[in-house]
């Protein structure tokens, strides 16, 4: 159904989508039609590049529809400008922004560099804000960026993907405030379309954390109703808050969760918290590194799809195919089943069951399991590196770029505090 008179679709202004060939994209550009659009302006970094791109582009064009497909990178202010260029020289007025364009390369902190930062940033966060610079004097109807839930609690391995959204939903208060419309929505899982359904692994683990999709219809039925709303920020996720808790209890402390975690208090649905910990407790001083290892290989067989049985305390998890999304699920895991949160970088540095034994033997009063030694010692911790104080506003540009760069030769002015 067409939108509320608050807030129009117009029939004589055309609409530019982001991303428009992702997934989603297309989902937006059909309700847009739906709701009588009749300019679209299709925007990706490949553009219509592929069978499935072409068919949906002429199944628009089957309906009457004007379309305008521009490939251009959303993170290149080259290739924005470009495309803001060739709407200005159209027929019709740009009335409406939808943001969508993303790009995803998942890795723990420690390993982000400044191209994982950059390839992620560019597109989401600096192609919002040069679509914001670029548009500024025209009397847009709406400008809608596809946000994540990941800049509002974190996520694992998406440090890079939390800034760039967190950035969005910055730029939409902004926006609100310079008395500009904007809407930033944190999405959850949307089911149907986009990354998520296109990544089966990515999906089941998201489910088992009780992040469940939306339909795309679900997802239409709240970008409507939060344009007439007209709040600059919406966040929208189905998740089964007590299975989410046992997997990210770390976060029970934060303020934002607490009366969440209050309604669900009594109704944990991981009843394995208190059967291992109970076990491990109980155990005999002499049998608690055996109970806790039975529980880590319990654990990492779930996870890697083998019989805990046939895993040996001594072996290297990585020969077993695990990889980063492996890791974070095995670690949030052995949160849930017994009760121990240690520190990520401890267990990046625990290659083995034994390993990963001997740590949580140390936090639950345990000592190191004596089973077979593991192949390769933990590396010794590295001396905590040197630290200074710098004022980041009296950096050049150059100097900013070195520090990024990991430019071990930059040479800052100030006073070191080891």
């Amino acid at each position: 159904a067409p939108i509320a008179s608050k807030f129009e679709i117009r029939s004589d202004g055309c609409y530019l989508i982001t991303g428009a060939f992702g997934g989603f994209g297309k989902v937006i550009a059909n309700w847009l039609v739906n709701c009588g659009a009749r300019h679209l302006v299709l925007s990706s970094r490949n553009g219509a590049s592929t069978p499935e791109a072409e068919a949906f582009v002429n199944s628009l064009l089957d309906r009457n529809v004007t379309v305008q497909i521009v490939k251009a990178d959303a993170g290149s202010s080259d290739d924005i400008a470009r495309l803001l260029a060739e709407i200005r020289n159209s027929a019709q007025s740009l009335r409406g922004i939808f943001h969508l364009a993303m790009f995803i390369d998942d890795a723990p902190l420690a390993a982000l560099n400044r191209e994982r930062m950059t390839s992620v940033i560019g597109p989401k966060a600096l192609g919002a804000w040069l679509l914001h610079e670029g548009t500024r004097d025209i009397a847009l109807d709406c400008f809608v960026m596809f946000s994540s839930v990941s800049s509002i609690f974190g996520n694992p391995a998406q440090g890079n993907y939390a800034a760039a959204n967190a950035f969005l939903d910055s730029l939409a208060h902004h926006r609100h405030a310079l008395g500009l419309p904007a809407l930033s929505i944190n999405w959850g899982v949307l089911g149907g379309e986009g990354y998520v359904a296109r990544n089966e692994r990515v999906a089941e683990f998201l489910a088992k954390q009780g992040i469940r999709e939306l339909s795309p219809g679900e997802v239409l039925a709240i970008v409507e109703s939060s344009l007439r709303a007209g709040s600059p920020q919406v966040a929208a996720i189905r998740v089964d808050w007590a299975k989410w808790r046992t997997f990210f209890r770390g976060m029970q402390g934060n303020p934002l969760l607490e009366r969440i975690f209050a309604a669900v208090e009594g109704h944990d649905s991981a009843g394995v918290v208190s059967d291992w910990r109970s076990k491990i407790e109980s155990a005999a001083p002499a049998e608690k590194e055996t109970v806790i290892a039975e529980a880590v290989r319990e654990v990492v067989g779930s996870v890697l799809r083998v019989k805990p049985d046939t895993l040996r305390d001594d072996q290297p998890l990585t020969d077993l195919g695990l990889d980063s999304l492996m890791g974070v699920e095995i670690e949030n895991s052995l949160e849930a089943a017994i009760g121990v949160a240690l520190p990520p970088t401890s267990l990046m540095r625990a290659r083995t069951i034994g390993q990963i034994a001997t740590l949580i033997a140390g936090h639950v009063g345990g000592t190191a399991p004596s089973a077979s030694p593991p192949t390769s010692p933990a590396p010794a911790p590295e001396p905590a590196p040197s630290s200074i104080e710098v004022d980041l506003d009296a950096l050049s540009i150059e100097q900013i770029d070195g520090l990024l760069g990991g430019d071990d030769d930059l040479v800052l002015e100030a006073s070191p505090h080891v």
